[in-house]
């Protein structure tokens, strides 16, 4: 009865050696010090993604307390992008007025200047 009892002891050891023993695929692990993994996200790739100057949250803020409950990513980011266009051509066209005026500072009344024109 013994020997029954160590015969499928060492066969079910066995089983388990040969599952761990096997080759298991390491594509898209980083292996770091010691035996730690993580994954390395192959779609990530900050060359090209675009820097927001306006972040998310205060735009999201202004749209709550102007009474949207519910703000899609999709809504919030097209809102961004477009602000951030006002501000470029605004401000191209204030440089326009103090390059004009023979000047360096933009000042208040030539951002007002520019988004009356």
């Amino acid at each position: 009865m013994e020997d029954t009892y160590m015969a499928k002891k060492k066969a079910a050891n066995k089983k388990r050696s040969s599952t761990s023993k096997a080759k298991k695929s390491t594509q898209g692990l980083k292996i770091t010090k010691g035996v730690r993994k993580r994954k390395i996200s192959k779609t990530t790739n900050t060359s090209t993604a675009k820097k927001n100057f306006i972040s998310k949250a205060p735009i999201r803020r202004l749209m709550r307390e102007e009474g949207a409950s519910l703000i899609s990513d999709d809504a919030l980011a097209l809102l961004i992008n477009t602000l951030e266009k006002h501000a470029v051509e605004t401000t191209k066209k204030a440089l326009e007025i103090v390059k004009d005026d023979k000047r360096k500072r933009i000042t208040s009344k030539d951002i007002n200047w520019a988004t009356r024109a």
